[in-house]
């Protein structure tokens, strides 16, 4: 079984601001601490990853299919989810079952590879729909050189 720790570990070295780091990981390694994290993050997410990572969806990509596309996941991978919703919360589940759990319901909610290295956030809905983003990050030892030869 994939251990949760770890990838919260991995998503805050990636995408959490510097200055937030060390706040966020007692935050969401703590049960008791872990609903201040996702408050905080409801409200002013912004103020919580790094907007350079994040690459905004655009409104007309709005259907599952569409996301799960650009995020390159398949139905049955398995994600880690952050989320406003106790039921999903620090949960391990198939991309398919944290999509339909969290997508369109108004609250601040992320799903991530187990890497972290992908991550899909949906904010806090205010008037219309929320906004939602996809974040990338690549370990420059994942990127492979083509020989010009």
């Amino acid at each position: 079984m994939p251990d949760p720790e770890t990838t919260i570990t991995q998503f805050i070295a990636n995408f959490v601001l510097k200055e937030r780091k060390e706040r966020s990981l007692f935050e969401l390694s703590t049960p008791k601490r872990r609903p201040s994290f996702i408050r905080r993050f409801n409200h002013t997410w912004e103020n919580v990853v790094q907007i350079k990572y994040l690459h905004k969806i655009e409104k007309e990509f709005t259907y599952p299919e569409d996301i799960q596309e650009l995020l390159g996941f398949k139905e049955k991978e398995t994600c880690y989810v952050i989320s406003h919703y106790e039921e999903v919360d620090n949960q391990i589940l198939t991309f398919t079952e944290s999509f339909d759990a969290i997508y369109g319901r108004g609250f601040a909610s992320i799903i991530m590879n187990l890497s972290a290295t992908t991550i899909y956030l949906e904010t806090e809905q205010v008037q219309g729909p929320p906004d939602r983003f996809i974040g990338k990050r690549i370990d420059k030892q994942q990127i492979t050189y083509r020989s010009h030869a």
